[in-house]
């Protein structure tokens, strides 16, 4: 008689059981790795024979990718389930120092790092405030924390598997109120390359709102609802679209964009139901060509942008 199934998290979603398939299929190891490192870490911990029913592997497939886990260090043994017939079945956890990942977001009043376990815990922060801040002005920064990190044997380098950096769409294209011309310094640096040009490892480039959507898949509301848009509010704004578990880019890789879709005002209504509301991080001047009045042309970027707007029912930034 096989032990019961672990009990999923409560407010877990039950079709995310949908992305924990594995295939038995020749050489699906690395596929069929990551769905088991997938659910022992959403719904662990877990025996062997959960897995089996989770994944639908079959028990020598399950055998072979535990033992491989245990020996790479990113599982752990933690226990033998308990009140069972038989041989209590050994329960298997994450192990949240097997690997640790550093994420970069670049925007444009700040740079941050952090450094992240393999439960998505952050066990290292640093910010550099900076207004516009350069291509130049990051390397550096990036290149201290790391010199940081080695100086103080925090994690193992051999442990930290690669770089992911967030950063707007057309960083250095979009004119935004007192952004300086070397600003534009953006839009030919190679993002890759100025970390690798600091360590050997890979770094992979992502949206800014893309990257914020799927960490939310990942260790967040996705959990919960394998479905939602996920908005981004900063000095600009965007979104990112989750469609049963995936990350939805379209046809032009930017499903989620919300700062540059246009909007036309209707001509001004009477006043005495408006409303008005200011922005607690607004910017001292709208940017060249946003729209000044109602019933002119604008876009969600510069709404956001506004040092305050009349709510009407439409969208519009009026003088200030």
């Amino acid at each position: 008689m096989q032990p019961p199934l672990s009990p999923p998290p409560p407010d877990l979603h039950p079709t995310l059981g949908a992305s924990l398939s594995g295939t038995n299929l020749e050489r699906a190891g690395d596929h069929n790795q990551r769905v088991m490192l997938q659910a022992i870490r959403v719904s662990g911990p877990l025996t062997r024979a959960d897995l089996g029913r989770l994944t639908g592997l079959t028990p020598p497939a399950i055998a072979n990718i535990t033992r491989r886990l245990l020996n790479d260090g990113l599982i752990l043994e933690v226990g033998r389930m308990q009140g069972t017939r038989g041989q209590p079945a050994m329960r298997l956890a994450i192990n949240p120092d097997g690997c640790f990942a550093i994420g970069v977001n670049v925007d444009r009043d700040n740079v941050t790092l952090v450094v992240l376990d393999l439960l998505g815990q952050v066990r290292h922060r640093a910010v550099l405030e900076a207004c516009f801040p350069l291509p130049e002005a990051v390397s550096a920064f990036f290149t201290a924390q790391m010199d940081t990190l080695t100086r103080t044997q925090a994690f193992p380098l051999s442990r930290i598997i690669g770089i992911g950096v967030a950063l707007p769409d057309d960083l250095g294209r979009v004119n935004l109120p007192n952004r300086p011309k070397s600003f534009e310094a953006w839009s030919t640096t190679d993002i890759a390359g100025l970390f690798t040009a600091v360590t050997p490892l890979p770094v992979f480039v992502e949206n800014d709102a893309a990257a914020a959507a799927l960490g939310e898949l990942q260790f967040g509301y996705g959990l919960r609802d394998p479905s939602f848009f996920y908005v981004l509010i900063n000095q600009g704004l965007g979104g990112g679209m989750v469609i049963d578990g995936h990350y939805f880019r379209g046809a032009q890789g930017r499903s989620g964009e919300l700062g540059f879709l246009p909007i036309v005002s209707p001509a001004p209504r009477p006043a005495p139901w408006k409303r008005r509301f200011r922005c607690r991080r607004c910017l001292p001047i709208s940017p060249p060509g946003a729209a000044s009045s109602p019933g002119r042309n604008s876009c969600w970027n510069w709404t956001t942008s506004a040092n305050s707007f009349w709510r009407t029912g439409w969208i519009w930034r009026p003088n200030c």
